[in-house]
């Protein structure tokens, strides 16, 4: 499906400066998507602004001027869109970081952890379980000793994530943690939802679990359910249901 993006400019009519001017807005759309960027800096007359063609009216220096600005903002939010649509990392976060200058922290796989969790563990209580923060911590602590254990490294980048290391990780969870192929398989689809973010962020730029598929065997009562397992996890390793393990 061909991905649609524009950019579309209004006033914000409820408010006039001391030049009695009104603030130019931007927000852009991604498909279905949308997104507010904010004011572009830009501010005119309500009376002299086309709301149909989001342009000033009329051939005056100001009016050339300033629909010039506004053409050059929609120059380079396109050219961001092309950019972004090239690498497969296209998102409107990523498109309004880009515009605004902004890039992510974020070039290793367990500080990608650490920024989901961090986000996770604000929004326990509110639209977030405690169960559901905790599984996100035990993920990262079982790829970061994996990592240890494979690899001898504490981290890895994030272009180095790849499918041979998702592969190993499920290995590793069957094997060494000795997860039964149902909770590896739950332990896989959450480290995917890191890679997710990181795609969506613009700093994974590949699909790691390309060609992956997961497998849920038929459920047996005899299994261990996940806040059971993630009880015992906690019992063992010492750490707390709000902690985040470094």
């Amino acid at each position: 499906m061909k991905t649609i993006f524009r950019a579309v400019f209004y006033l914000r009519s409820n408010y006039v400066n001391k030049e009695g001017k009104t603030p130019v807005m931007l927000r852009i759309y991604l498909n279905n998507e949308r997104l507010s960027i904010g004011s572009t800096g830009i501010a005119v007359q309500q009376s002299q602004w086309d709301s149909e063609k989001e342009r000033l009216k009329g051939r005056t220096t100001e009016a050339l001027s300033t629909n010039l600005e506004l053409d050059n903002i929609q120059s380079g939010l396109q050219t961001i869109f092309k950019k972004l649509e090239m690498t497969d990392a296209i998102s409107l976060e990523r498109i309004k970081s880009e515009y605004l200058g902004k890039k992510e922290e974020v070039e290793t796989m367990m500080t990608l952890f650490d920024k989901h969790n961090k986000d996770i563990a604000k929004q326990v209580s509110i639209s977030v379980s405690a169960a559901t923060f905790q599984k996100y911590n035990v993920c990262k602590r079982h790829f970061a000793t994996f990592l240890q254990d494979k690899y001898k490294r504490s981290d890895i980048r994030l272009s180095e994530l790849t499918y041979i290391i998702i592969h190993d990780f499920n290995i590793y969870l069957r094997t060494v943690v000795g997860q039964n192929p149902n909770t590896a398989t739950k332990t896989m689809k959450t480290f995917k939802t890191i890679t997710i973010l990181g795609r969506k962020m613009g700093v994974i730029h590949h699909d790691p679990f390309l060609n992956y598929r997961f497998h849920l065997e038929p459920v047996n009562r005899g299994f261990l359910t996940d806040e059971e397992i993630l009880k015992i996890a906690n019992k063992k390793s010492g750490h707390t249901a709000f902690g985040i393990s470094s």
